[in-house]
């Protein structure tokens, strides 16, 4: 396996993280090896900097790293890479949607990797009594399909870098689903939230807006209609455990989910005594 050293570097609120390759490294040699490989990143790291609108001051990760370790690492990002040089860049989702500037043309040879998301389809202001009564066979109505244009969002799966929204509309027989490059808002604790069960991949130009044009590309769902296709999960108490799974059908101009499994009984959160009056 090639040898790669992390670096990383912070910005106000955010870290950026450099993944740059390296020779192998001989003992005692490692602040020289940094060291070359900054100098060569100095092609390449004033553009970013200019973009980001930030200075960026690399410090070396100490301890060997591999992909899944810079993953873990690094679980808020975007992962902007060049295969030609073999550097992968992890951007914060936050800096990303605060700066909304999308890439300058000297970065138009390097790729994204899509980031994975969650897909909210709606969130249901059910009561600790909805939701200890479920069951199968029940049919929960989703108020957004029912609107002029369904908004759904997308959220990446570490919980943080923002929301965004989505939209959802029927196309050639099928539920398709794509990025409108604007923000989106992250469900009330007190709403149930109705989810698709598979994680969704989307391009951070989709999910910031920054196509040049023309209409949005799909994003790959193609289960989205299937059985246990759809998760109900609430926040109390569980922290977003599903409670139960469904299958998203038609009802009349919009769409339901048909309870096909209980997960789980709810148990809402319990009372935190007042002791201020103790």
């Amino acid at each position: 396996m090639p040898v790669r050293l992390l670096f990383r570097a912070r910005l106000p609120d955010s870290v950026v993280g450099l993944s740059l390759p390296a020779v192998e490294p001989a003992p005692g040699r490692a602040l020289f090896e940094a060291a070359r490989a900054l100098a060569a990143a100095e092609a390449w790291l004033p553009v970013l900097e200019d973009w980001l609108g930030a200075g960026l001051l690399p410090e070396p990760v100490s301890g060997a790293t591999d992909a899944f370790g810079e993953s873990l690492m690094f679980n808020q990002h975007a992962v902007l890479s060049n295969e030609e040089i073999g550097v992968d860049v992890h951007l914060p989702l936050t800096a990303l949607a605060a700066r909304r500037v999308p890439p300058p043309e000297a970065l138009a040879g390097w790729t994204w990797r899509p980031v994975v998301c969650e897909l909210l389809l709606d969130t249901l202001p059910l009561s600790a009594e909805d939701l200890r009564n479920l069951e199968p066979g029940a049919v929960l109505l989703l108020p957004a399909s029912f609107s002029s244009t369904w908004h759904g969002c997308l959220q990446p799966v570490s919980g943080q870098g923002g929301a965004f929204l989505a939209r959802l509309h029927e196309t050639r027989g099928r539920l398709g689903v794509t990025a409108t490059g604007d923000d989106g808002d992250h469900p009330a604790n007190d709403l149930a939230a109705v989810r698709f069960a598979q994680p969704v991949m989307a391009r951070p130009h989709d999910l910031f807006g920054w196509r040049a044009g023309g209409r949005p590309p799909l994003l790959d769902t193609p289960t989205l209609s299937g059985p246990g296709a759809i998760v109900l999960q609430a926040s109390p108490l569980h922290d977003l455990q599903p409670l139960a799974a469904g299958q998203l059908i038609p009802v009349g101009s919009g769409f339901g989910v048909q309870v096909q499994e209980v997960l789980c009984t709810f148990e809402p959160a319990p009372i935190e005594p007042d002791i201020s009056l103790a």
